[in-house]
């Protein structure tokens, strides 16, 4: 276990680093049509507006990886900002719109995302084992 550093201690001590969790805001895009985005952005603050305020935010891009679209980053992180959310990072893009993400000083956060078969497609139950053969016992 390790003690808490004294008042003493800590006036020697500039700062300390440490790993920490926190849960945050994650902007799920599906569309890179920005007109759209704004608007939904509207209505979700509104009916919202302190969840929301000086929020930090994650922009997370699993639905628009595959499709190589083009995100208007620097549109996106202004409505966000507009709407009083704090834009921090990406996650689940391809590489070239972390490329251009990062650019912008967004951080870019490891996928973290597993894609889960729905429901209805359930794995289907292993195949039951052979049967042995029986063996007599000797005589």
């Amino acid at each position: 276990m390790t003690a808490t550093p004294s008042e003493a201690e800590l006036a020697d001590i500039p700062f300390e680093m440490r790993g920490d969790s926190f849960t945050l805001p994650v902007l799920r895009l599906y569309n890179t049509d920005m007109d759209k985005v704004s608007k939904e952005l509207a209505v979700r603050v509104g009916q919202a507006p302190d969840f929301f305020r000086n929020a930090p935010v994650v922009i997370d891009l699993h639905h628009l990886k595959s499709t190589e679209q083009s995100v208007d980053f620097p549109l996106l992180v202004g409505l966000l900002r507009g709407h009083g959310m704090i834009p921090v990072g990406v996650r689940n893009g391809s590489d070239e719109q972390l490329r251009i993400a990062s650019a912008l000083d967004l951080a870019v956060l490891a996928d973290q995302r597993i894609p889960r078969p729905p429901r209805s497609e359930a794995r289907p139950p292993p195949p039951a084992p052979k049967p042995q053969p029986r063996q007599e016992p000797p005589p």
